[in-house]
């Protein structure tokens, strides 16, 4: 019933608009058709007043012996205005003064047109709009025809005959009730006259369209175009047509649709419901049946005693129920378990402290975790898409084979060491890549790229190995230092003792010399000594930018002797930290030493200390030499060094090291050959009991 009423809804609807939009056309193509018919009046109005302009002066031409004075001329016109369809005559001499007025139809002033005539030429046989308007604000159109006629030979004299016709009001009302169409004229958007009450043009009545407008005597349609353009505004000849006709039409039209619609829904209401009822009994049982089913969840029997189609579909249908059910629910429960484990599966991706790239068989990049976005610093949608090749050779090098990436064949199960992840003024990243070829369906693959960050093993790794190389060091020098310090201690008591009988200068310096070295090897003994002392970390405290200032001015005159710019940025109020002041000023004073042994005259040192978390950290940063990045894991070895000068032990950095760690710190290293190092050194924050 309901799809019954939109269909007569629908077509009524479209039968009406249908109508009305014809409706509408006809009436736009009335009101065209009244404006044309409208021109080709006047068009027929300056045909006939140039035909008897024509006329008029053939007549003078063959008179021309009485043709004297304007008398004379007068005279002749007079002959011939009873055939002349024009308001008034009008003769003037060649300098456009009026020299006489012959009235046809209605006894007038004369217009008064010398300013307007004079200004355009009639010496050939022309028609024209003339546009009149007075300071009074008076509006005038006549439509002239003019003409230039000579005199005799002898007398030479010219004059010009003007027909003028006055378009006013009492003549377009003349002309609308024999053509059966309301008409206005307007120079350009002043009006001028018509056989309706004055009114004003909407804005965009130049546009040529059909336009509506409002007047005292009610709703127009109006269609407005240029007829002549012998004025400067441009004239314009308007029609209108009334819209209380099309309104009447349109109010009958939905009269007749409504009382057709009401006719014909109560006729096809009596036939639905009578129709419905025959049809739908047998379903209405099943229905109810259903309906049981789904409030108790059972299947009753359902008591249809009919071996027709319904009893067939009732059967069917009871059986296929049964099927449903038992399938329906065996698939909640693996739907269940896909949804839980395709969950459990994405939060295991998302979270994985890893990267997960999955490539499709074309190489692009359909998915990846949340790893890749932090590491790259980029939202999904930037990585989304992008070819592999491409993304890893942009982020990733390998530093054995910078090819491997870009030859990278991502159907083959591999795996490659040594992934270096650029992180600009950062320490680079250290990845193993492991690729492994996913078969989806049928030909499709897809491939699993994960991206191991073994940066923090291999620096466990490399620290693990230090503190082993420290620990045999350790032992080592305990050893040497009872096995030195024996034969050291007897060869300084000797030397001394020679020292107090020997007179001979030459032997004194050479005793001196020995007694030099041999305290050098001494003092060296006693830096691995302490070197291999356990450190107890809970022993003393102290303010780093204390010993920071305290060495800075112990090592004032080597920074003047080499014009060295120092820089000092200390965060005030930090808290102490865990090492005693000794150590620390052994550790700080070995890293200045080493920044001014690298940076040349008017180089530059920045010192500076802040507050990171629990730790307090301390950075020296100079403009020197800088180390090779071969150099870099071995500065901490014992014994190692890269001066060139042969008084270098390589053992401050290491032991450097060895206090550090032992403290809790850490000491971190970076540098460019040519451009500089910068050693950071990170001890931890001792809390000090109130």
């Amino acid at each position: 019933l309901f799809t019954l009423l939109l269909q007569v809804i629908v077509s009524g609807s479209f039968t009406i608009i249908t109508f009305l939009q014809q409706s509408k056309k006809s009436s736009i193509d009335e009101l065209f058709s009244s404006w044309y018919r409208a021109r080709s009046y006047f068009e027929k109005l300056k045909h006939y007043s140039l035909t008897h302009l024509l006329n008029l002066s053939q007549y003078i031409k063959n008179n021309q012996e009485s043709l004297t004075d304007s008398d004379s001329i007068i005279k002749i016109i007079k002959h011939f205005k009873t055939n002349i369809e024009a308001d008034w005559i009008t003769i003037t001499d060649e300098e456009h003064r009026v020299i006489g007025n012959i009235f046809t139809n209605n006894p007038a002033d004369s217009p008064g047109l010398k300013e307007i005539i004079s200004s355009y030429s009639f010496t050939h046989p022309t028609n024209r709009f003339l546009y009149h308007e007075k300071k009074s604000g008076e509006k005038s159109l006549y439509l002239t025809t003019g003409a230039l006629i000579s005199g005799k030979e002898r007398t030479k004299r010219i004059y010009f005959i003007y027909l003028i016709k006055n378009i006013d009001q009492a003549m377009v009302t003349t002309v609308s009730r024999e053509l059966g169409v309301n008409l206005a004229f307007f120079a350009g958007n002043k009006y001028i006259c018509s056989n309706k009450p004055d009114f004003e043009l909407p804005g965009d009545a130049f546009l040529n369209t059909v336009l509506p407008v409002n007047t005292s005597t009610g709703r127009y349609n109006l269609l407005s175009r240029v007829i002549s353009s012998d004025i400067s505004e441009k004239l314009y000849l308007v029609v209108l047509k009334s819209t209380l006709e099309d309104a009447i039409y349109a109010g009958n039209l939905v009269k007749s649709f409504l009382l057709a619609f009401f006719i014909t829904l109560s006729i096809s209401t009596v036939l639905a419901i009578s129709m419905t009822s025959y049809f739908t009994s047998p379903f209405a049982r099943l229905q109810k049946w259903m309906e049981q089913y789904m409030k108790t969840g059972k299947l009753d029997e359902l008591k249809i005693h009919t071996q027709d189609e319904i009893g067939f579909l009732t059967g069917t249908f009871h059986t296929m129920a049964d099927t449903l059910i038992k399938e329906e629910a065996l698939i909640k429960e693996q739907l269940e378990k896909i949804s839980f484990l395709n969950k459990y599966n994405e939060n295991i991706l998302r979270n994985l402290q890893a990267g997960v790239l999955v490539v499709d068989s074309r190489g692009y990049i359909e998915y990846c975790n949340d790893f890749i976005c932090r590491l790259l610093s980029s939202s999904t949608d930037e990585i989304l898409s992008s070819e592999i090749h491409q993304f890893l050779t942009s982020y990733f090098k390998v530093s054995e084979n910078a090819e491997v990436l870009k030859d990278l064949d991502i159907k083959q199960s591999i795996q490659i060491e040594n992934i270096i992840f650029r992180k600009e003024e950062e320490e680079n990243l250290k990845f193993i890549a492991k690729i492994i070829p996913l078969w989806i369906s049928g030909q499709e693959t897809k491939t699993l790229i994960v991206l191991e960050d073994i940066t923090k093993t291999e620096r466990f790794r490399e620290k693990l190995v230090q503190a082993e190389k420290i620990a045999a060091l350790g032992l080592l020098s305990a050893g040497m230092a009872h096995e030195i310090n024996n034969p050291l201690g007897s060869i300084l008591s000797h030397v001394q003792y020679l020292n107090t009988v020997e007179e001979d200068s030459e032997k004194l310096d050479s005793l001196k010399w020995i007694e030099s070295e041999t305290g050098r090897i001494a003092d060296i003994i006693q830096r691995l000594l302490n070197f291999a002392r356990s450190y107890n970390s809970e022993q003393e405290i102290c303010s780093i930018n204390r010993v920071v200032s305290e060495v800075s001015e112990l090592l004032k005159l080597d920074f003047t002797r080499k014009r060295i710019n120092v820089s000092k940025h200390l965060e005030s109020k930090l808290p102490p930290v865990s090492l005693s002041s000794g150590s620390l000023k052994q550790v700080i004073l070995n890293l200045f030493i080493n920044s001014i042994q690298a940076v040349n005259s008017d180089g530059e040192i920045r010192i500076s200390t802040r507050m990171l978390s629990d730790f307090v950290e301390f950075e020296i940063k100079d403009n020197g030499v800088g180390i090779h990045e071969e150099d870099i894991n071995y500065i901490f070895d014992p014994f190692f060094t890269n001066k060139k000068s042969e008084t270098g032990t390589g053992l401050g950095l290491s032991i450097c090291y060895s206090i550090i760690t032992k403290a809790g710190g850490e000491i971190q290293v970076q540098s460019t050959p040519k451009k500089g190092t910068s050693m950071k050194i990170l001890l931890p924050v001792r809390v000090v009991n109130k």
